[in-house]
């Protein structure tokens, strides 16, 4: 066999190991490999990778503590036909008189003839003339595995050296494995680019569902698809970890991950990186001046390029130059900081949420200030971000908001008002009533944009209709007192004006409002205003008879969203029926019914249901129309002022009972007609009144036709309820 192409080894290593007087003591825990449990993972994908290395200079398994790289290749070896030498490395074989005699000894348990030549040269000569000795004495060996598991312990000396230098005239039959947490860079690039190198990195070694699955079917643990997944996504496929977490069933196991990781990592460790990993584990993403700005140091930067380079758990996010801890890593270490620097927490999430402000990230600076547990700063954020965030972010931080000085926050109650699509009209009192306990200095406007929580209180409660039509005007109008002309929140007063006067039955005054509205920037606070200035806007124009232009404005309210999307539908709805689409405007109708907040007595809902009820008459489905039209007027009951909604609540009545067909003169239902009648009435359908009466579908049919022609209706439906107000029922 030719040896692997040599090269020359540093002069550093030529009296490595002259001078000393190295102990022959060979240590045979050192030689050993593991002892397999019976609860492991089978990972023939991760065999067959390792198989991939033979006919290579090098196979290289790297991956962090606890990955299971020893556990993978004590597996292989005893699947694979070939012998394998082991060799266990610590920080004493950085001294290479105490790795050589080891690793001649590894390679003995494979042929005790080894070392006639290269066990003289130990302590004797320089390790170059040990490497090529050595080298000679494998080419006469039948096939073997050489396992050096522990790599990252000899760190970049001499000992590191003397390795790579066998690994380079070593003979094609010795398959050198290296199992490592880090990579030993020295030369790898230059055996990669030669297709040299065979790799398992710590993505291959990570478990997949399926083997996470297989280890907690080993350990007798009866785990469901949804606590599957989220052991995979808490321990992101890290053997040590999922183990540790399957152990600990009823707790979260996350004291023995931080027990496994102190003796493991951060025991070994300068107490300064462990004060660093501690107080860095409250980030999502770790760069360099973030990382200086919340642990208060310099160079993070390199401390993150040292730390990726050892293994530490570091996972680099989408390509770029930030990382990000493994999460369940990044949960021990946040336990750490708890148990030893627990003052620490609030003010690292303070100086991380501020950070990120200055960066433009407003999810990281609302998420620290949360978890910083500052409520104006909190409030603040919130209020200044939430106009541009979906929906559910802003639900999520406000959720988070739970504990009791935020929720008497008066700015986070007006943002929860702004965000409330299934608030009824108690939920809104009560969210008004924490707004109106607090007390700002006058002139201090809100991060919410409006100019005083007075101000803000007073829009929101027109927009929603809180109190009668007249109250929603007088808080419009009291806004607009409040707020200048360059106010944002004027814009949204100027809405709620058009809003309750177009309800109120003054259409002028709305299009004035509205109007004005136009001219006016739209605030900078989400207010909610924008789907109601469009649907009224939407409905006045609707009024005056341009379908198209309301259909069009309709279109930009629905767009806007919101919590008032209902009012949009509404408009949306009402352009349907008007230009005919009668489907079209029943379905949009039909959502705003309930989309529209407040939940409940709405006055906007009881006027999408009258819509709804004349669509029905229009139809024909007048039992439809009758059950829509009572649901408006109980809505109505509850109101003292109705304007145009009450209008046409008694206009849809009165066209219900006016266009109501009568019975026709002297048309008696047969007998044959009443027992399909009666049949109807307990809800058979056609086919079942067919058996019942043991005649076929087509005779029932035409008795059907008769019923509907001498009632006077058109469906099954208004017949029984007709019969029954004519006493034939």
């Amino acid at each position: 066999m030719e040896p692997r192409a040599r090269s020359p080894h540093p002069d550093s290593s030529a009296s490595a190991l002259r001078s000393r007087t190295p102990s022959q003591r060979i240590v045979p825990a050192k030689l050993r490999r593991p002892r397999l449990r019976a609860t492991l993972v089978t990972r023939p994908r991760l065999h067959r990778k390792l198989l991939e290395g033979r006919r290579r200079g090098l196979t290289l398994v790297t991956g962090p503590a606890g990955s299971g790289k020893s556990t993978l290749l004590a597996q292989w070896a005893a699947d694979d036909t070939r012998p394998f030498a082991w060799l266990s490395l610590d920080a004493d074989d950085r001294d290479p008189a105490r790795l050589w005699p080891h690793l001649v000894g590894a390679v003995r348990t494979v042929d005790p003839r080894v070392g006639a030549a290269s066990s003289d040269l130990v302590g004797a000569r320089s390790v170059d003339e040990l490497v090529v000795a050595l080298a000679a004495e494998l080419e006469e060996l039948r096939p073997f595995v050489l396992v050096v598991d522990g790599w990252q312990a000899l760190g970049c000396g001499p000992s590191a050296e003397s390795l790579l230098a066998l690994v380079q005239q070593a003979p094609d039959t010795v398959q050198i494995v290296v199992a490592s947490r880090s990579l030993p860079r020295t030369a790898l690039e230059r055996m990669r680019v030669a297709g040299e190198l065979a790799e398992v990195g710590a993505d291959d070694l990570r478990l997949t569902e399926e083997e996470t699955a297989e280890l907690a079917r080993a350990l007798e643990m009866l785990l469901t698809s949804r606590g599957l997944a989220d052991l995979d996504e808490r321990a992101e496929g890290w053997v040590a970890g999922v183990q540790l977490l399957l152990r600990d069933p009823h707790g979260s196991g996350l004291r023995d991950v931080l027990a496994f990781l102190r003796s493991s990592v951060l025991d070994e460790l300068p107490m300064e990186t462990q004060r660093f990993l501690r107080r860095t584990s409250i980030l999502d993403r770790l760069t360099g001046p973030l990382c200086d700005e919340v642990a208060q140091t310099t160079g993070s930067n390199g401390l993150l390029a040292e730390l990726d380079d050892a293994g530490l758990f570091l996972v680099e996010v989408d390509g770029t130059h930030e990382y990000r801890y493994n999460r369940l890593f990044a949960d021990a270490l946040a336990l750490e900081l708890e148990l030893l620097e627990p003052e620490l927490a609030e003010p690292l999430h303070e100086r991380a949420s501020r950070w990120f402000e200055a960066d433009g990230d407003a999810s990281g600076a609302v998420a620290h200030a949360i978890a910083a547990r500052n409520v104006p700063r909190a409030s603040d954020l919130v209020a200044t971000y939430a106009p541009g965030m979906p929906e559910e972010v802003v639900t999520g931080w406000l959720d988070a908001l739970s504990w009791p000085a935020a929720v008497a926050d008066a700015q986070l109650a007006l943002v929860r008002v702004t965000n409330a699509r299934e608030a009824t009209a108690r939920d809104l009192e009560q969210l008004f009533a924490v707004a109106g306990t607090e007390a700002r200095p006058a002139g201090e406007h809100l991060a919410l944009g409006a100019a005083s929580i007075e101000s803000a209180v007073a829009v929101l409660r027109s927009l929603y209709l809180c109190g009668d039509l007249s109250r929603a005007e007088a808080d419009a109008r009291r806004a607009l007192e409040l707020e200048d002309r360059s106010s944002g929140w004027r814009r949204a007063a100027l809405a709620a004006l058009a809003q309750s006067t177009f309800l109120a039955g003054r259409p002028d005054e709305a299009r004035a409002a509205l109007a004005e509205a136009h001219r006016v920037p739209r605030p900078r606070g989400d207010d909610g205003s924008a789907p109601i200035a469009f649907a009224v806007d939407s409905l006045v124009v609707l009024a005056d008879g341009d379908a198209a232009r309301a259909a069009e404005l309709a279109r930009e309210a629905v767009a806007r969203d919101g919590a008032h999307v209902g009012v949009a539908r509404i408009a949306l709805g009402c352009a349907a029926l008007h230009r005919g689409d009668v489907r079209v405007g029943v379905v949009e109708l039909e959502r705003a019914v309930d989309e529209v907040v407040p939940q409940g007595a709405s006055l906007w809902r009881a006027y999408a249901l009258l819509h709804l009820a004349r669509a029905d008459q229009a139809r024909g489905a007048r039992r439809d129309a009758r059950r829509r039209l009572e649901a408006a007027r109980r809505i109505l009951a509850a109101h003292r002022e109705t304007g145009i909604v009450g209008a046409l609540s008694a206009d849809t009545e009165e066209r219900l009972v006016a266009r109501r067909p009568g019975p026709q003169p002297g048309a008696k239902l047969t007998e044959s007609e009443l027992r399909v009648l009666r049949l109807y009435e307990l809800g058979l359908s056609r086919a079942q009144v067919a058996a019942e009466l043991f005649v076929t579908t087509n005779t029932v049919k035409t008795h059907s036709r008769a019923i509907y022609r001498k009632l006077g209706v058109t469906s099954r439906g208004d017949a029984v309820e007709r019969g029954g107000e004519l006493g034939l029922l």
